[in-house]
């Protein structure tokens, strides 16, 4: 249901996640999941919501539709 990527550091034992959540509710029941599950074992936890993400387009409008053609200068 939720999209989660973890990463684990070995040489300073840090966790790094990147989780997509539809609510705010979602992410805060995951992490005091993880929180009541591994308190022995935790001993920092940190968070950076981000709110929106921004679409980087790198190619011009019209370049990715079928119909346009592409063509290069010699």
């Amino acid at each position: 249901e939720d999209i989660v990527y973890s990463f684990f550091d070995i040489i300073s034992h840090k966790i790094i996640s990147v989780c997509a959540f539809k609510t705010q509710k979602d992410m805060d029941k995951l992490f005091r999941k993880i929180r009541a599950g591994y308190c022995h074992i935790i001993q920092k936890q940190s968070y950076m919501p981000i709110q929106e993400q921004v679409k980087l387009n790198l190619f011009p409008d019209g370049i990715l539709n079928a119909d346009s053609k592409v063509t290069y200068a010699p």
